[in-house]
Formats: structure tokens, C-alpha cells, sequence
């Protein structure tokens, strides 16, 4: 297999009519408690920063752990990790959610820890108790097939990869135009790497990342030269803007006091927008009293804020994804 750089520039050819697709990106909403959903879409930033919600978009099955866009796709990839069913779903010409296919338990290995999209129409899950990883491919029909595993050996201490398998104890796994950034957040430790035949680390930051980040999500930057990282403490409200340039080198940019208790933090950008977007979007959300907030992030670092009251959004939204 070549090595998958998980890189969105390296699809952009391949996929050129997806990126012309007339249906706007959405922020999607999922309750896994009762499997409603709701989505809508923010006006263009600057100009009209009002939330427009569509009408009635169904329901999902409950239960899902995770509810992940999958890059360059029209699907969602929905799975339980205690049980290991799974299955895609998208919107209609209605938009409402029809599901493509699914995968009664336990048809997926169970108590990945991380499942994010990762590449054009492929997941990265990983598993942070053994360092497990697999890579998925989700096809056009919605079908979804495993294209690599990646064990990590025991006896191995935690955080150490060698450079051919991801190594235990990762809190997170974020894909960015450079690679796979995997963060612990205990220790402050992180690496960036790949997935092809084998795991390949490409830079070993040792803990040189403060402790305590909660959320870690990707911007892709406006000169496309390097991966703007947004990170988020949500025990301190603590924000900071971080530059990974193509040598894999990080900088942090700026940091900022935040409001706390987020639960969830979603980039809203995509392929179905501008490429990149002007300026880029962050979405923050508090499932416990529905408050929310809107970032405008820039190149530089820079962060304007739109807060949002507890009630302006429902509470109890469990997963919020960006994607059409």
C-alpha cells in the first residue's frame, strides 16, 4: 500500500467535482440518547453570523459513539464502540438523513478511542489502551472496508513509536495536510506521522505541548503552506493557535482565555467550501445548557469571538459535524 500522507491537497485533482458541489456545508447535530438530528448553516462570517436552522431532518439510530464526516464524501460514518456496529448515512434531496449502509454489531473491532476522518474518503481509527490503528476506505455506494491494521507490540511503553507503529496512550488524533498529529493531553507529549504499509513518524515533539488540551482541531491555512491547530482546554476555557509548517516544525502563535465547558469543537471547513475559506470558522458547543460560540480564526493567530446564551441551541447534541 502507499504511504497515506492523509493529506487533503493530495486529492484535490481526484475529486475536483466534489469540490463543486452546489449543496452548502452544514453543521450537523446528533443526540445519541434519542437519535434526533438537527443542522443549518451560519451566514457568510462577518456579514451575517445568524444561525439557520433547516427544517425537519429525521432521525439516526441512537447510540452512536462517534459521528464523523468523512472527507471528500457526502457520508457521515456513525459507530458505537462498545459494540462495534457502524454504518454511513447522508442527507437526501430533502434533506434528511438516509443511511447507506450499515453493519450490525459487532462487525467493527470495538473501544477505538479515536475515529476521525483522515484523507480523501478515509477514516483513521485508533485505539489508545494497546495503540491499535486501522485505516478505512469509504466508498461511493457508502460501503466502508478496512484498508490496513497497525499493531502496536507489547511488552512497549506508552508514547514510544519507534517509528513503525503509532505507540499507546494517545488522548487524541488529529488529521492535518502534514499528517497525523496524535496528542496526550496528560503529558503534553505528541507526534506527527503517517499511515502506509507500516506506521511512519515523521517528527517526535517529545512533551513539548502544554498538558490538558481536551479538543485539538485542524484549519487548513490560506496559503496552504501549513496546518493552523486550534486548541482547546475545556476544565480552563484556556485557547491557543498553533502553526505546523510542511517540515513538520510547530509554533505557537497566540494564546487567548476562553470561556470553559465546551463539549464540542468542530472546523467548519471542507472541500464544499471556498478552498481554503475567508476566514476560517470554529464552532463551540455546550452540551449540558446548549450555549455555544462562533471563532473567526486568522493565519497569524488571531481569534474574534460570537457567544451564543445557554438555550440559543438545544442541549444534548452528543456529536456536531461540518460537511454537506
Amino acid at each position: 500500500m502507499p504511504h497515506l500522507r492523509i493529506a487533503i491537497a493530495g486529492a484535490i485533482v481526484a475529486l475536483a467535482a466534489l469540490a463543486a458541489r452546489a449543496e452548502a456545508a452544514a453543521l450537523q447535530f446528533y443526540n445519541a440518547q434519542t437519535g434526533a438530528t438537527a443542522a443549518g448553516t451560519f451566514g457568510r462570517p462577518g456579514i451575517d453570523d445568524t444561525f439557520h436552522q433547516w427544517s425537519n431532518t429525521g432521525t439516526f439510530s441512537p447510540g452512536w459513539t462517534y459521528v464523523v464526516q468523512v472527507p471528500y464524501s457526502k457520508y457521515v460514518f456513525a459507530f458505537n464502540a462498545a459494540t462495534g456496529a457502524a454504518a454511513t448515512a447522508s442527507f437526501d434531496i430533502n434533506r434528511r438523513y438516509v443511511t447507506a449502509k450499515s453493519y450490525p454489531a459487532p462487525y467493527f473491532t470495538t473501544g477505538w478511542t479515536s475515529v476521525v476522518g483522515g484523507g480523501a474518503k478515509n477514516l483513521v481509527f485508533y485505539r489508545s489502551g494497546d495503540g491499535l490503528a486501522a485505516v478505512a476506505h469509504v466508498a461511493d455506494d457508502g460501503s466502508v472496508s478496512t484498508t490496513g491494521s497497525y499493531v502496536t507490540p507489547r511488552p512497549h511503553p506508552p508514547l514510544t513509536t519507534h517509528g513503525v507503529y503509532p505507540g499507546r496512550g494517545w488522548s487524541s488524533v488529529t488529521a492535518t495536510d502534514n499528517g497525523m498529529f496524535f496528542y496526550n493531553r496528560q503529558s503534553g507529549e505528541a507526534q506527527l506521522g503517517g499511515f502506509g504499509e507500516t506506521f511512519v513518524r515523521d517528527k517526535d515533539f517529545g512533551a513539548a505541548f502544554s498538558p490538558g488540551w481536551s479538543r485539538i482541531v485542524y484549519l487548513e491555512s490560506g496559503s496552504g503552506l501549513s496546518a493552523v491547530l486550534v486548541y482547546y482546554n475545556a476544565s480552563s476555557g484556556s485557547l491557543a493557535i498553533g502553526k505546523l509548517d510542511l517540515g513538520g516544525n510547530h509554533t505557537t502563535l497566540r494564546s487567548y482565555r476562553f470561556t470553559p465547558g465546551f463539549t464540542s469543537v468542530v472546523a467548519m471547513q471542507s472541500p464544499w467550501t471556498t478552498n481554503p475559506p475567508t476566514p476560517s470558522q470554529v464552532f463551540f458547543y455546550n452540551l449540558s445548557d446548549g450555549s455555544a460560540a462562533l471563532a473567526t480564526v486568522t493565519d497569524a493567530g488571531g481569534v474574534t469571538f460570537i457567544s451564543f446564551p445557554a438555550g440559543k441551541f438545544s442541549p444534548g447534541w452528543t456529536s456536531i459535524t461540518y460537511g454537506p
